[in-house]
């Protein structure tokens, strides 16, 4: 069982420092494997969250919370990583190449609006916006934090385009730019 000090209290999953540190794990594996493969690291933020808190208090704000985190760890492989980030932000990691990887942020976005989330008689419909950097083999090399800011800055490519929508992109084109 994880320690209480790499969890997150509220919605169970790991905390920031302990994904950071999962993730370092998995891009050492994937540094070593001889199969070639990518990974995805993923950067999401429920859409207009401080409205909720602000709108229907906090109590809402924490079931939404613990009602997002239920539906992304459905979504992706027991050993792949979900943690709060911070706030109402999530990082991901899994084991994916680009075509893949569409296929899953669309499915984690529909479990995200498809079905309400209540609290006594108050029900809302949620969106939520990912970024997604796609790491291959040979990127390995770099820090983590440079694929974090890499995911940061497309999921804010996608809030500044409407939200409610996923952007991908491969590491190394990112660093091209």
């Amino acid at each position: 069982m994880l320690s209480l000090a790499h969890t997150d209290e509220l919605t169970g999953l790991l905390n920031r420092r302990a994904a950071i540190d999962a993730c370092k794990t998995h891009l050492s594996r994937l540094a070593r494997t001889e199969v070639p493969l990518s990974h995805c690291l993923i950067i999401s933020d429920i859409d207009f969250f401080k409205k909720i808190n602000d709108t229907y208090g906090h109590e809402m704000g924490d079931r939404v919370l613990v009602d997002v985190s239920k539906r992304l760890r459905n979504s992706l492989r027991p050993f792949e990583t979900v943690a709060r980030f911070g706030g109402e932000e999530f990082l991901l990691y899994c084991e994916a190449n680009e075509k893949e990887i569409k296929l899953i942020l669309e499915r984690m976005r529909k479990a995200i609006c498809t079905d309400p989330y209540t609290l006594n008689d108050v029900s809302l419909n949620l969106t939520m916006s990912f970024g997604c950097v796609v790491i291959k083999q040979n990127d390995t090399h770099h820090d983590i934090n440079e694929f974090i800011k890499t995911a940061d800055s497309l999921l804010y490519e996608v809030k500044n385009a409407g939200r409610d929508n996923f952007k991908v992109a491969t590491f190394a084109s990112m660093k091209n730019d």
